[in-house]
């Protein structure tokens, strides 16, 4: 069985203002939950009731200060799939460092509706 995860409940002036509170207590997970362990990227979600709630998060997030855990996961991915697990990291450097600094990232969403 897991254990409980307490639930905060906050207000905010805006979704910008909410974004940013919501990125910053997403950064400090991925420093520290408390307890010394620190998250991955990949063990935290952020649930919203319509997509249109996402676009503060997608520009916040669009532009991190590392920009390593974003390329790995949004840009390297399917490369990472091929790759054995030693060399994933490695490989994230080398393609970061090649990247122009200060690196700036353009995000595009698709929203496709298919049909029959």
């Amino acid at each position: 069985m897991s254990t409980p995860v307490k639930v905060t409940v906050t207000g905010a002036w805006d979704s910008e203002e909410e974004a940013r509170a919501i990125g910053e207590e997403i950064e400090q997970l991925q420093r520290n939950d408390g307890t010394g362990r620190p998250h991955e990227l990949n063990e935290i979600a952020i649930l919203v009731r319509a997509s249109y709630q996402m676009r503060e998060f997608e520009d916040r997030f669009v532009t991190p200060d590392d920009p390593r855990e974003y390329v790995a996961v949004v840009g390297l991915a399917a490369h990472h799939e091929r790759l054995p697990a030693e060399l994933r990291a490695p490989f994230t450097d080398a393609v970061v460092a090649e990247l122009p600094k200060p690196l700036t990232l353009r995000y595009v969403r698709l929203n496709l509706e298919a049909t029959r």
